[in-house]
Order: C-alpha cells, then sequence, then structure tokens
C-alpha cells in the first residue's frame, strides 16, 4: 500500500482559530488608533487655548505700557477693562461666552476687533487696581467632568501694570 504524504493546508478548526486571533489584534490596534486620535485632538485644543492666552497676556501687557490709565466697568453680567491708551486709541477687554473680546478704536469706530477662544479655560472677571495703574485677568482651567458640569480648578491671574513713566527734564538755561 502506497502512503500518501499529509495534505499540505489548514484544516477549518485552524482557519477559525487564527482569523479570530486575527480579528482580536486588529479590534486592540483600531482602540488603540482612535484613543491616539482622540488624545491628538485634546492636544490640538489644549496647545490651541495656550497660545490664544499667551496672545492675550501679551496684548494686555502691551496695552498696559501704552496706557495712560486703566478702568474697569461692570454693567449687569458685562465686566469691561478700558485702557485709555496715549496715542488717544482706547482698548477695551470685555467677557464674552467663547473668551475675552479686545477692541481697540480711535474715536467712535473700531480699528481692531481680536477674539481670544479659551479652550479649556474660563474667563472669570476682569479687574482694575484702585490707582488706574494695573489690570488683571483672572482665570481658571476648566475640566469636564462625565455626568456633571465642568469643574473649575484654582484661579491664575494674568496682570498688567503701566510703568512708570519719566517726566522730561526741563531745558537747561
Amino acid at each position: 500500500m502506497i502512503r500518501r504524504p499529509p495534505a499540505a493546508g489548514m484544516s477549518l478548526v485552524e482557519l477559525m482559530v487564527v482569523m479570530a486571533i486575527g480579528a482580536m489584534i486588529l479590534g486592540a490596534a483600531m482602540a488603540m488608533l482612535l484613543r491616539a486620535v482622540s488624545l491628538q485632538t485634546t492636544a490640538i485644543d489644549h496647545y490651541a487655548g495656550t497660545v490664544a492666552l499667551a496672545r492675550l497676556g501679551q496684548e494686555l501687557r502691551g496695552d498696559a505700557h501704552a496706557a495712560r490709565t486703566i478702568t474697569a466697568t461692570a454693567e449687569g453680567e458685562a465686566a469691561r477693562l478700558t485702557f485709555e491708551l496715549l496715542s488717544g486709541r482706547r482698548a477695551e477687554y470685555e467677557i464674552v461666552p467663547a473668551g475675552i473680546r479686545r477692541v481697540v478704536s480711535g474715536g467712535s469706530k473700531p480699528m481692531l476687533n481680536d477674539l481670544y477662544v479659551l479652550r479649556g479655560t474660563q474667563a472669570l472677571k476682569l479687574r482694575a487696581e484702585d490707582d488706574g495703574r494695573s489690570a488683571s485677568v483672572v482665570l481658571a482651567r476648566v475640566e469636564p467632568v462625565p455626568g456633571h458640569d465642568a469643574v473649575i480648578g484654582s484661579p491664575f491671574e494674568i496682570t498688567a501694570v503701566i510703568p512708570a513713566r519719566r517726566e522730561p527734564a526741563p531745558p537747561s538755561p
């Protein structure tokens, strides 16, 4: 009797086991890919919020350095900081639902309108010191909690101070 060599192939059970293992590996890879995309979106939002905070701080300090006086007003829910600039212009900061709006106007018409979208951060208040020489924006990180309203973290401030200006020396005789 002639013996035949074993068939070169896989049985149905072996094929099903390989397919099940492949499906589990593919499922785990997809879960990791979705998590990586979610983390990338979170990182991009955090970066955009950080850039907006840096720009806001830079503009606030720049306006303070170019200001004569700083005043704060509160009208109902709206809080506003007003910088009277040495150039005769006015820079106003206002808390809006999306973040903080900055409007620079010369006379009666706005010349520049910026919106600082504060992703992951909430503006709590705008304030000026009584002497009209410094201003602060009080902010807090907002952490989303599933099933609850967002939790506000510890507040922090961006502060700007009008620098002391030297009076020009009187002309010598």
